[in-house]
């Protein structure tokens, strides 16, 4: 699929899920005959009642609620928003020396809210991952004292090894996705 098929393809969705987002704004299930006279935005009446006809089916509710039921059974929720995990990364790191958070500790303010952590499963994922980095840079520091000549090229070495390690800990933790 070429980019030019790609970005209609996105703009197609967009455009039904808003329409989806203004049938359930309007609140579309009450009276049909009220929510097919107010039209979207640039839509003609006709379209406007096919797709109409269509979010009131009783077979797109049956999808819609299948859907819900699996998102609940999801073993963790992403709920980042619309901005990327990089961006949040960057604006949640440390600004003067223009340094990411790193991913553990991102996986933890992402997914441990005011008071308690989403799920049992992302706490259990979170303590193995802490205890895993934990366990890297102890054999890291014991590295460095027990050869001196070397100390200055681990220590300066030693961030690059816990980026890479966090990002190992992370799939070792979660698996990887085969879809990405």
């Amino acid at each position: 699929m070429d980019s030019i098929e790609q970005s209609m393809m996105a703009y197609l969705c967009d455009w039904h899920n808003q329409m989806q987002s203004h049938f359930w704004l309007i609140d579309g299930k009450m009276d049909l005959a009220i929510t097919k006279s107010k039209p979207f935005q640039n839509v003609f009446l006709e379209q406007f009642s096919i797709l109409w006809d269509h979010f009131a089916s009783t077979e797109f509710n049956k999808v819609c609620t299948q859907n819900s039921k699996n998102r609940s059974k999801q073993l963790y929720n992403l709920g980042q928003g619309s901005t990327i995990m990089t961006s949040q990364m960057h604006s949640r790191g440390n600004p003067k020396t223009d340094e990411l958070m790193n991913a553990i500790d991102y996986f933890e303010d992402h997914h441990h809210k005011s008071i308690s952590w989403r799920n049992k499963y992302m706490q259990h994922e979170h303590a193995e991952m802490a205890t895993t980095r934990a366990e890297v840079l102890t054999q890291a520091e014991a590295h460095a004292q027990t050869e001196p000549r070397e100390a200055i090229s681990s220590a300066d070495s030693m961030l690059g090894l816990k980026l890479i390690d966090e990002s190992q800990i992370m799939s070792q933790a979660l698996g990887t996705r085969s879809r990405h």
